[in-house]
């Protein structure tokens, strides 16, 4: 029996000279941030066969709790050593949220991807991503939440392009369009750079509402670092952020973690249990140093609870107009402003919770915030038929020679007005026994609110690329099953010389 050669079974391919996607130019660097987490979690893959894979996951954690069941399958279709498709994946917990994904590549060049997620038997989310990956580009084009009826949507497109073997530049186009968007549409355009080594790769993108660079160094095999900064020009603030990965391949072990310049700390350590069984133990922690020199006086808010949405929805506002002017500053992109027209009187905010906009405030909500700004207001309050105009937090405008607790307007034509023609006490008297005043440091809130949305992005990105590891090693293990690979030939031939002379003796 003649024993099976790599040359007939492997075909040389050359290396590609595609600068992959746009959204992954920051990745390298991202991929060495720690993803902190909250609670435990308990995870069991099995292979069913060379294409079938299931995976049963128990979670415990303040925000997230429960099990879940994921299954990914990979096609046929192989268009390269480390390729195959299709690919669907899917995962659903016990309440029917399910999150599913399909990826597919036509011919050489065209790749699509699908994903969509179902909460409570509602279609929360819908996104497909067509990409058209040539020599030297990449174009992809993207559509999600896409919504005819409500004609409401985000489109975005992507372009990257190969310079020098080193060199990649880019640009994206966002465009957002719907009744619940101020103006009705929305368009942020961003240009990317990355030069690559193979020790370091620095990226920088550019854009109107800020700016994101970061560099990778990789020190040896199982040491690198990661530095990255970003800014946000809308509120005026910046955060840089360094992190190192450290390895141990024998031991199993990886170490993550990062510092930034808000002075958080946060790590993550992971133990594999076993070289044989996929079982990893992993600690994290975080914490925020800058809490222990906050000031003790600190600033005060008042704070509202309104139960006629459910959850109920949280209303607050200065005690002052020197507290509006922290408000103004240090907003969340999701609070609602309201203000009774050209009267003086309180600044209410609304904080809008996730999925709602401020076209889709209910009558009832609205009706608590208007009540609550003109009981706050000396003027209004006395006054029959009073103007409230709301707008979004972003739409605020502070400029240097306004006076203290004086706002303007971006766009006027992003500010809505309601009349209310009476005080209704009682909805005034159920949202005063809801008042409470708590001391807050608005700037530090704004910060871990932005630092939480970082690394849920992180954490999505991170869980894409494991994603990604998985169907390669699948794929790998599905050719090297093919080429025979794993078979020890010299083993099986020397078995075979013993038992011919065993016969023959």
């Amino acid at each position: 029996m003649s024993q099976p050669t790599g040359e007939s079974t492997a075909t040389p391919s050359k290396p590609s000279t595609n600068p992959g996607s746009y959204e992954e130019l920051h990745r390298k660097a991202r991929d060495v941030f720690p993803t902190c987490f909250e609670g435990a979690k308990v995870m069991v893959n099995k292979g069913l066969s060379s294409h079938f894979q299931v995976s049963h996951t128990l979670s415990i954690s303040p925000t997230s709790t429960g099990y879940r069941f994921g299954a990914t399958y990979v096609g046929t279709k192989v268009v390269g050593p480390q390729e195959q498709y299709p690919i669907f994946l899917g995962d659903t917990d016990v309440a029917g949220n399910t999150t599913a994904t399909v990826v597919h590549q036509f011919g050489e060049n065209y790749r699509m991807r699908l994903q969509g997620q179902v909460q409570q038997n509602k279609l929360v989310g819908a996104q497909g991503t067509f990409e058209r990956r040539g020599r030297l580009t990449t174009f992809g084009l993207t559509f999600a939440n896409t919504d005819v009826v409500n004609e409401s949507g985000v489109v975005v497109g992507q372009l990257l392009r190969k310079l020098t073997s080193r060199l990649d530049v880019g640009a994206e186009i966002l465009y957002q369009y719907g009744r619940q968007i101020p103006g009705q549409k929305l368009s942020v355009l961003s240009y990317s750079a990355r030069y690559a080594t193979p020790i370091w790769t620095a990226v920088a993108t550019l854009g109107y509402s800020g700016a994101h660079f970061t560099y990778y160094h990789k020190q040896t095999d199982n040491l690198s670092f990661g530095v990255e900064f970003e800014s946000n020009a809308n509120i005026g603030e910046a955060v840089g952020t360094f992190a190192y990965q450290a390895e141990l391949p024998d031991e199993g072990v990886t170490m993550r973690a990062s510092i930034d310049t808000n002075w958080s700390v946060g790590g993550v350590f992971e133990k594999r249990l076993s070289q044989q069984l996929p079982f990893t133990f992993a600690l994290s922690g975080l914490f925020n140093h800058s809490k222990k020199f906050k000031n003790t006086a600190g600033d005060m808010v008042i704070k509202f609870t309104s139960n006629v949405v459910d959850p109920p929805a949280l209303l607050y506002m200065g005690v002052d107009k020197y507290e509006n002017e922290k408000l103004i500053k240090y907003g969340w992109p999701e609070d609602v402003w309201f203000h009774v027209d050209k009267v003086s009187s309180a600044h209410v905010y609304l904080r809008m919770p996730p999925g709602m906009t401020i076209d889709t405030i209910p009558q009832a909500l609205i009706n608590d915030c208007c009540q609550l700004v003109k009981a706050n207001s000396i003027d209004g309050n006395k006054m029959t038929d009073v103007g409230v105009v709301y707008t979004m937090w972003e739409n605020l405008k502070k400029t240097g020679d306004m006076d203290v607790g004086q706002i303007g307007f971006h766009d006027h034509k992003k500010v809505k007005r309601c009349i209310v023609q009476k005080r209704i006490n009682e909805i005034v008297n159920r949202l005063n026994k809801t008042e409470r005043r708590e001391e807050i440091d608005y700037r530090a809130e704004r910060e871990q609110r932005d630092m939480a949305q970082r690394r849920l992005q992180r954490k999505l990105e991170q869980e894409k690329k494991a994603l990604e590891m998985k169907e390669a090693e699948e794929r790998e293990a599905l050719r090297r099953q093919r080429h025979y690979e794993d078979v020890d030939w010299n083993a099986q031939n020397d078995t075979g010389d013993g038992n011919l002379s065993d016969e023959f003796m």
